[in-house]
This record gives C-alpha cells, sequence and structure tokens, in this order.
C-alpha cells in the first residue's frame, strides 16, 4: 500500500480565508440570508420612494414563532404596544420619528 506524502494548504501554512467563511456563511435559501435580501430590499425601496430617515429597529431580536401560544403572545404584544409608548424607556423627547416622506 502506498503512503500518501501530501499535505494540505493549511499545514503547509497556505489558509485560504474564502474558502474558510464560505463554509461558516449563511447558506442560500436559509431563513438568515430570506431575511437579508428582504430587509435590503425594503431598505433600498424606501430610499429611492422617498422615505429618506427609514431605518430598521435597533435593539430587537428576531425569532421563529413555533406554536399557536407564541403567535397569540405576540399579537397581543403588537396590540398593546403602542398604549404603553409613552412609558417605554426608550421613548424620549428629543427622539424625532419620521413616518412620512
Amino acid at each position: 500500500m502506498e503512503q500518501d506524502n501530501s499535505t494540505t494548504d493549511e499545514q503547509n501554512g497556505n489558509y485560504d480565508l474564502a474558502t474558510a467563511m464560505s463554509a461558516i456563511s449563511p447558506k442560500a435559501g436559509s431563513l438568515s440570508v430570506i431575511l437579508r435580501t428582504y430587509k435590503s430590499a425594503v431598505s433600498r425601496w424606501c430610499k429611492f420612494n422617498g422615505y429618506p430617515f427609514f431605518a430598521w429597529q435597533s435593539r430587537f431580536y428576531e425569532q421563529i414563532i413555533r406554536t399557536d401560544e407564541a403567535l397569540n403572545r405576540i399579537r397581543q404584544y403588537t396590540i398593546n404596544n403602542p398604549v404603553n409608548w409613552n412609558e417605554d424607556q426608550n421613548n424620549t423627547d428629543e427622539e424625532i420619528h419620521y413616518f412620512l416622506p
């Protein structure tokens, strides 16, 4: 049996960053890629159509809704959230909100 004396590029000190990044990057069609593409398209549309102050909300996280109970809890939050805005810690008098062009 013949012994394999070849070595990998990494063992030789050559590290292919593009290959390494490809291995950890989101895959086409994954939820993160779909969301990133959607957000990018909406941002471009807003900028092109006269909404220069449009920005995605900071200080939030995305989650997958897995149960009817979770969906109903989120629906209630969405309904009640505007009522609670005056008491929200992120609501400051200095903030200016632009909703229309």
